[in-house]
């Protein structure tokens, strides 16, 4: 099969800048012909005033993107369009070019940006999903998108039109969890957001997998063998570090056992306020700061660690350190929210808590008490049956057979 991938770039580098490029080169490697339509939102910065007066209509349908998309269409003979990111430049225009060109077209969902125009269902502190219960007019009330209401208008606007057009319908799509499919299929429901009824997306078109992470090879560290807990991640509020080291300063007062040591991966806003946190508390002897820190480390680490925490307040889209823990044989204790509680096996690899701190200490505790114990092989087990490269291009070639 001949099959384009396309992909907006943010500003920033993120998660799915390394899935489009994995997915690349899996495909490549299984002997697909692989073509690329990219491009990359540092391009406005250059942009001249017209240009970016404009943009707001381009982020809506980029009519450079249904030229091109078209014309690489008819030239690469393409079978499938294949696209993960469309924000900002490349736009919905490129449903339509595939559509008119009759060439299926399938989209990976990384986020929550057709319910909700932030793209995370969260909003001032807490969940919120009251664009899809309420109409997308509560993101541009609350200016959701970037704090501003002009581009939440723009960005609500963008959602709303292309559900009247009826082009969601036309598009097949890849969630990541069920919990993903499930939120997305709340679209059909009929509400303030969805008055008039109608299928917005075809149930039969949406496949379910998830992303995969290369083997690192690291044989797994026996469970009585390992050390403390490991966070890999930004330091910000919603990622939830301020949660991770309220449970460390509760253990440091209720303990009088040794503390359990953590690491800290990641760099980010907070940072600062997170090193005076741990002073006042006086836990700079049980927790540790690493800074950001390449994969391979990364790696290692996770792998002399009795479990990887996610402690974020947000439904996430597919947090690939969790993932990356399980290849290592750790277990992984994530929120009972969202779609991270689909990639752990609850007591196999990993547990959910409820979100607080004194939830997220009872936890670490039955661990660092031994009456919660992993076993690093049947962890792996787990990586190996769900989220191999092998797996996955099982799964990405039943999913383009049934599109075409």
């Amino acid at each position: 099969m001949n099959i384009l991938l396309v992909h907006n770039r943010y500003q920033l580098p993120g998660g799915e800048d390394t899935v489009f490029h994995n997915e690349q080169r899996l495909l490549e490697e299984c002997g697909y012909r692989v073509r690329t339509y990219t491009r990359d939102n540092n391009e406005i910065r250059d942009y001249a005033v017209w240009r970016k007066m404009l943009l707001p209509f381009a982020t809506i349908f980029n009519p450079r993107t249904y030229r091109e998309i078209r014309r690489i269409l008819r030239r690469e003979q393409i079978d499938l369009v294949h696209v993960h990111n469309t924000l900002t430049l490349i736009s919905p225009a490129v449903f339509y070019a595939a559509v008119r060109e009759g060439v299926p077209v399938l989209q990976t969902l990384h986020n929550f940006r057709m319910q909700c125009p932030n793209g995370v269902f969260y909003r001032n502190g807490h969940i919120c999903e009251d664009c899809v219960q309420k109409g997308l007019l509560c993101s541009v009330r609350y200016a959701c998108y970037r704090s501003s209401r002009i581009q939440t208008a723009v960005a609500a606007w963008n959602t709303w039109f292309h559900r009247r057009t009826g082009i969601w319908r036309k598009v097949h799509f890849i969630c990541l969890t069920e919990f993903n499919k499930k939120k997305l299929l709340e679209l059909n429901t009929p509400s303030p957001a969805n008055q008039c009824g109608k299928q917005i997306i075809d149930p039969e078109k949406v496949r379910v997998k998830p992303n995969f992470t290369w083997d690192p090879g690291i044989e797994p560290v026996p469970f009585e063998q390992r050390e403390g807990f490991l966070y890999a991640g930004r330091l910000e509020r919603v990622k939830g570090i301020d949660i991770l080291l309220k449970t460390w300063a509760m253990m440091a007062r209720e303990s009088h056992a040794q503390i359990p040591r953590l690491t800290i991966c990641g760099t980010g806003p907070l940072e600062d306020r997170c090193r005076a946190y741990i002073r006042k508390h006086h836990l700079e002897k049980e927790v540790t700061f690493t800074g950001q820190i390449a994969r391979e480390e990364l790696l290692q680490k996770m792998a002399g660690a009795m479990a990887l925490i996610v402690p974020s307040r947000l439904y996430e889209g597919f947090p690939m350190t969790v993932t990356e823990a399980l290849s290592t044989g750790t277990p992984a204790i994530v929120p009972a929210y969202g779609n991270a509680a689909d990639i752990v096996n609850e007591g196999k690899s990993g547990l959910t808590f409820d979100g607080t701190a004194k939830a997220l200490k009872d936890i670490l505790q039955r661990i660092v008490d031994g009456e919660m114990v992993f076993q690093p092989g049947v962890v792996k087990e787990e990586y190996q049956k769900h989220y191999t490269p092998e797996r996955n291009i099982e799964m990405m070639r039943e999913i383009y057979l049934v599109c075409r």
